[in-house]
């Protein structure tokens, strides 16, 4: 009777697992304000990121991008913008600076980055940081103002 029992249990386990459809995207309208925005690899591209970040973008008048070590060719992206800072984070390289226009077309026009076995990358900056408004972990966690 266990048997029957277990592949009736496996069929209609089955059968709801082929029935889960992900979760709708929010409009940006709709997007939480005060919370954390999860990117979680539906994406076809990074312009979703872009769209949640551009308006954040517009307003900033600071800039703080970190890079980890080994990542030189992206901290090379961030370095004409600002500058680098000195930091007790063993384990990356910081730069700090003001948004200019040229910043701002610097960082929307990255692509989505190829290597994205370990993060679902949205951007080569592994945290961006406008005034009050956070991309984290490669732009999968953003952290939208209540403002």
């Amino acid at each position: 009777m266990k048997p029957d029992f277990m592949n009736e249990l496996s069929e209609k386990l089955a059968a709801l697992i082929g029935e889960l459809k992900p979760a709708p995207e929010l409009p940006e309208e709709e997007i939480p304000k005060g919370e954390l925005v999860a990117l979680d690899g539906r994406d076809a591209d990074n312009s979703r990121w872009i769209s949640i970040i551009a308006p954040y973008l517009e307003k900033a008048q600071t800039f703080e991008i970190h890079c980890w070590h080994g990542e030189e060719d992206i901290f090379a992206l961030a370095l004409p913008f600002g500058v680098e800072q000195e930091t007790d984070w063993a384990y990356g390289r910081i730069v700090k600076g003001e948004v200019t226009p040229a910043f701002r077309d610097m960082l929307l026009s990255q692509p989505r980055p190829a290597d994205r076995e370990a993060y679902n990358k949205m951007t080569p900056f592994f945290n961006v940081f406008l005034d009050d408004f956070q991309s984290s972990h490669y732009g999968t966690e953003l952290f939208i103002p209540e403002k």
